[in-house]
Order: C-alpha cells, then structure tokens, then sequence
C-alpha cells in the first residue's frame, strides 16, 4: 500500500531558505555579468525581493545608517556615479532641445 506524503507536515527553516536563494542570486549575478544583460537584471530583482521578505526593511535601513563606514562608502560610489554621468553624454542637451541663436 502507498503511504501518502503531507509536504506541509515537513518543516523548512525560513532563514535558510532566504540564504539559499541569497547564494543561487549571487551564482545567477557571477554568471550572468559577462553574459546577458537580462539575467543580470533578473538576479538583482531576486536579490531585492529576497532581501524585502528576509526581515523588516526598516531595521536594515536604521542598522545601514548607523554604521558610519557604510554610509562613506555608498556616498563615495553614488558620488563617483554622478560625476561618471555629468561628464558624459548622458547629461548633454539634445541638439533639438538648443537654442539656436
């Protein structure tokens, strides 16, 4: 006689779970960065999904902003971006938006 399995009866740990799919993101990202742009995209969404239903947001936030090496360093990078931006093109004017005096 076949005895039936209840899967809800097995129990998962919640945090490993998010540390799985934590790890097998990261694997996506390391593969997909010199392959396909999509996928790197798809990677990053799972990690923030992921990192939204791991624990409270809010928490996380309030920890990233007392630590000071943390902040520095973001705020380096995001300095960093926005002048990689402004001395590019990304930032020109459009030949069309112009004036033409």
């Amino acid at each position: 006689m076949l005895k039936k399995i209840n899967l809800f009866a097995l129990s998962f740990n919640r945090e490993i779970i998010h540390q799985k799919v934590h790890e097998y993101a990261l694997f996506l990202l390391v593969i997909a960065l010199p392959l396909s742009k999509f996928f790197l995209s798809v990677a990053q969404l799972i990690m923030v999904i992921n990192w939204l239903l791991w624990g409270n947001p809010i928490l996380k936030f309030k920890a990233f902003f007392n630590n000071k090496l943390a902040v520095i360093v973001t705020s380096l990078f995001l300095y960093k971006a926005i002048l990689f931006a402004s001395s590019t093109k990304y930032l020109e004017i459009p030949p069309y938006f112009r004036w033409n005096i």
